[in-house]
């Protein structure tokens, strides 16, 4: 924050710069030269750049965001007469029915017949690896051969455990074979377990199948095989845990610490402690003090429930009222000091001020509020209150040809300062 210079009526103004800080509010803003916004530009609203074809616009910076059309298939990038000279994109979407001029240079697909075939090699240009091998028979279904091997860049091997025909196609993208095959053409594939799953049962009709069993429970009737069968006691195999039977506590003395702070019955009290029956008050003003056996009245006068009246009252020396409240009830009030101390000995000194009595006890007030080092009023406080927030604050005046000196204690928003005519605000 800092002064601002205000022009007034009367005054010619002359900026060579126009700088605004915040924001900006205007019913319209009309500009016929030049204008250079050298930070950032927010437009709301409908935006027209350009109001004819001559108009010239010239992006120097990059794009951020994506340009999206407001209506479906309606607006076009470039005319027949005037288009783009290169496209740049990763990927462009549409039905290509007008794209003209393109050049394939190799096929996407490639098939190859075969027939009583046990290996064929496919021969393509893609120059890469990365393929798709799909293998069908003589009647077009899709079948998986016994190996497919990428021999190089640009061919494909097929081969089949028995002479077959059919069909190969190869892609581009993907190592995807798919198909079935029986048992027998799985290479690798241990002979004696391809025998027993053909002709053999494995488990015989005597063998007993327990599945879910939870883990290191054992049935009392699982049988191992179908040849010989071993009972297990149930449970034989479960952990057992020591349980230890609670002890509970035998009666016995108990040692109980009293609070801090317990004083027992029989505590004396300290020297120095004056007994009660020293002093007595047999009436109203009459204190009576027994010293030494010997019993004496004395007559105080003056009590303090008493409410004496005075016609005029004099004090030569000090006044000094010890209770919480003073009430003057007076037509004028002197005063002759210059000064008046507010808030002298208040246990909250932070805020202080004067309350225009409008009944009840409270009204307008005048007030000094420390956290914000200002004068400041408020439409209602009581007399009794201890804390007031202002409603609004005093505005101060510094007149520096007054000889006033531009501190911080009065750069405060809303303060004026005055220098050689020109008026500021603070704020």
């Amino acid at each position: 924050m800092a002064w601002k210079k205000i022009i007034v009526s009367g005054s010619t103004a002359e900026l060579s710069n126009l700088n605004i800080d915040n924001n900006v509010t205007a019913s319209n803003l009309q500009l016929t030269g030049n204008a250079n916004i050298d930070g950032n530009l927010v437009l709301g609203g409908n935006i027209t750049i350009g109001d004819n074809t001559s108009d010239n616009i010239i992006l120097g910076g990059e794009i951020s965001s994506s340009i999206i059309p407001d209506a479906d298939g309606t607006y076009n990038l470039g005319s027949d007469s005037k288009r783009w000279a290169n496209v740049y994109g990763d990927t462009i979407y549409g039905d290509g029915s007008n794209l003209t001029n393109i050049t394939v240079s190799q096929a996407a697909t490639v098939a190859s017949s075969f027939t009583n075939q046990t290996s064929v090699a496919v021969s393509h240009n893609f120059d890469s690896k990365n393929v798709t091998v799909t293998v069908y028979n003589s009647s077009d279904q899709l079948i998986l051969p016994a190996s497919v091997t990428l021999t190089d860049n640009d061919t494909a091997t097929v081969t089949f455990d028995s002479s077959t025909s059919g069909r190969i196609v190869v892609a581009k993208g993907g190592h995807i074979v798919s198909g079935s095959v029986s048992a027998d053409s799985i290479d690798g594939l241990d002979d004696q377990i391809k025998t027993k799953l053909n002709t053999e049962s494995v488990i015989s009709s005597s063998a007993q199948i327990i599945a879910g069993l939870p883990s290191g429970t054992v049935s009392s009737s699982v049988q191992i095989d179908h040849d010989a069968t071993t009972n297990f006691v149930a449970g034989e195999h479960f952990l057992q845990s020591d349980i230890t039977t609670v002890g509970t506590v035998t009666s016995g003395n108990v040692t109980a610490i009293l609070p801090e702070g317990v004083v027992s019955s029989s505590a004396q009290i300290g020297d120095g402690i004056v007994s009660s029956s020293a002093f007595s008050s047999p009436s109203q003003g009459t204190v009576r003090a027994i010293i030494n056996g010997a019993t004496t009245d004395v007559d105080t006068g003056l009590q303090s429930g008493d409410s004496p009246q005075f016609t005029n009252l004099t004090l030569t020396g000090d006044l000094t009222v010890q209770g919480t409240t003073t009430s003057i009830e007076t037509a004028n009030l002197l005063v002759e000091d210059k000064f008046i101390l507010l808030n002298s000995g208040s246990g909250s000194p932070e805020q202080g001020g004067i309350i225009i009595d409008e009944g009840s006890g409270a009204g307008h007030a005048f007030i000094f509020n420390n956290s914000a080092a200002r004068f400041g009023f408020t439409s209602s406080l009581a007399s009794n209150a201890t804390s007031v927030t202002p409603d609004a604050f005093a505005s101060a005046v510094i007149d520096i040809d007054a000889g006033h000196a531009d501190i911080a204690e009065y750069q405060k928003n809303g303060n004026i300062k005055t220098d050689g005519g020109v008026v500021y605000i603070y704020s």
